[in-house]
C-alpha cells in the first residue's frame, strides 16, 4: 500500500512492490538497504493468527472427541504437534533465529549456503534476509546451461539432508524443489526456515537403536527402541505388534536388494502401522517425508541417482558409532561387576571378624 511507502523509504533505499515469489502464508520482496547490500523481504499475510486460533481451537475440539472413540490412538498428541508446527510457521523471529542455527551447523560445509538474517529489519511478520539468487533445484535446462554438474548437486542435496538428520539433529523439514536452488559456483541454496525437526539427543539414540536393530534383523530391539520413543504403547497384545515388526524388518530387506525407492517403503512401514497402536512422531514423518522428496529430485537430476549408494557411508558411521557405544555398555557393565566384587572382597575381613565375634559371644553366654 502507498501508505506505507514513506516508512519503507526510511528503512530502504528501494522496495520492489512485486514480489518475487508468493505462497499461503505471505510474500517475499527484493529490496536494497541503504548500504547497497540486496536483501528479500518475507512479509506476512494479516490476521494469520487469528485464523490459525479458529481452525485449530476445532480441531482440538475434533481431537478430543476422537480420542475418546479410540483408546489405542492419540489424536491429542498429534494435534498437539501440528499446532506447534503450524504457530511455528508464522513466527519469523523463530525463522530467523532457525535460519542462524542452521548457517552455524553448515558453516565448514563451503557448498551449502545460507542467508544472513538482518536483525535489525525483522519483526514476527517481517522478515529481511541476504538475498542468495540461485537456480531451482529441478530446473535441468538452466543448470546444464550454466556447465553445473548436476549429478553432484543431486549427491550434495542427499547428503546435506543426511548430514542435517544424522549429526546436526536439526533439519529442513519442507526441502520440496521451491526452496533450495544452486548458484553458479554449484553451491546449494537453502530458503525457507519456517518448518524445521528437531532430533533431540536421547531420541537420536533411540533411533540409532531402531537403525542398528534393523541392520541386526532384531525384532526385539526394534520394538524395545520404538516402546522408548513413544511410537509403541505396551498393550497385552504384543504378538500382532512382533509379527508386524518381523514382517517389516523381512521386507525392507528384500525391498533394499531391489534399490526401491525410498517413498514405497515408508508407505509399507505406515501400511503396518494402520492396524496396529503406533504414534509416529511428527519428527520422523517430517524426515520419510524429505528423504521421499529428495529421492525424487535426485533421480530427477540424475536418472542413475541411487540414495543407498549416498547414505552407505552414514549409515557405516552410524553402524561404528553403536558397535562403539555397545562395546562400551559392555565395558561398563564389566568394570562395574569388577568394582562390586572388589568391594565385596575389600569388606570380606570385615565380615569374618564380626562372624567370630558373635560366635565368641554366643559361646561364652
Amino acid at each position: 500500500s502507498l501508505v506505507y511507502l514513506p516508512l519503507l523509504l526510511q528503512l530502504f533505499r528501494s522496495f520492489s512492490r512485486r514480489p518475487i515469489a508468493a505462497a499461503s502464508l505471505g510474500q517475499v520482496h527484493r529490496a536494497v538497504l541503504h548500504t547497497g547490500e540486496e536483501v528479500v523481504v518475507k512479509v506476512q499475510r494479516p490476521g494469520l493468527k487469528q485464523l490459525f486460533d479458529i481452525d485449530l481451537n476445532n480441531l482440538r475440539i475434533l481431537a478430543e472427541q476422537l480420542d475418546k472413540g479410540d483408546e489405542n490412538r492419540d489424536f491429542k498428541g498429534i494435534y498437539a504437534e501440528c499446532a506447534s508446527v503450524l504457530y511455528d510457521e508464522i513466527d519469523y523471529i523463530n525463522e530467523g533465529r532457525n535460519a542462524d542455527r542452521f548457517r552455524r551447523n553448515f558453516r565448514d560445509t563451503p557448498w551449502v549456503r545460507t542467508p544472513v538474517v538482518h536483525w535489525e529489519f525483522s519483526s514476527p511478520r517481517v522478515l529481511t534476509l541476504e538475498y542468495l539468487p540461485g537456480v531451482k533445484i529441478t530446473d535441468m535446462q538452466r543448470l546444464q546451461a550454466a556447465g553445473i554438474a548436476t549429478e553432484l548437486v543431486a549427491r550434495r542435496a542427499t547428503e546435506a539432508y543426511l548430514m542435517q538428520v544424522l549429526r546436526h539433529g536439526f533439519f529442513h523439514a519442507d526441502p520440496h524443489p521451491g526452496n533450495v536452488s544452486v548458484d553458479a559456483q554449484g553451491r546449494l541454496l537453502f530458503y525457507d526456515y519456517g518448518m524445521m525437526g528437531e532430533i533431540v539427543p536421547n531420541v537420536r539414540e533411540r533411533l540409532l537403536d531402531v537403525f542398528y536393530g534393523i541392520y541386526k534383523k532384531d525384532t526385539s530391539g526394534v520394538i524395545r527402541a520404538l516402546v522408548e520413543l513413544g511410537v509403541i504403547t505396551p498393550s497385552g497384545d504384543m504378538l500382532s505388534i512382533r509379527r508386524a515388526i518381523g514382517y517389516f524388518l523381512e521386507n525392507i530387506t528384500r525391498q533394499t536388494e531391489r534399490q526401491e525407492a525410498i517413498g514405497k517403503i515408508g508407505e509399507d512401514l505406515f501400511a503396518i502401522a494402520i492396524d496396529q497402536p503406533f504414534r509416529f512422531p511428527a519428527t520422523f514423518t517430517f524426515v520419510l517425508r524429505a528423504f521421499s522428496t529428495l529421492e525424487g529430485i535426485g533421480k530427477t537430476l540424475n536418472p542413475a541417482y541411487n540414495f543407498s549408494e549416498v547414505a552407505t557411508p552414514y549409515a557405516q558411521e552410524l553402524l561404528q558409532l553403536q558397535d562403539v557405544a555397545q562395546q562400551g555398555f559392555i565395558i561398563e557393565q564389566l568394570q562395574q561387576q569388577a568394582t562390586e566384587v572388589t568391594q565385596a572382597a575389600a569388606a570380606m575381613p570385615l565380615r569374618v571378624a564380626r562372624i567370630d565375634s558373635t560366635l565368641e559371644q554366643l559361646e561364652t553366654g
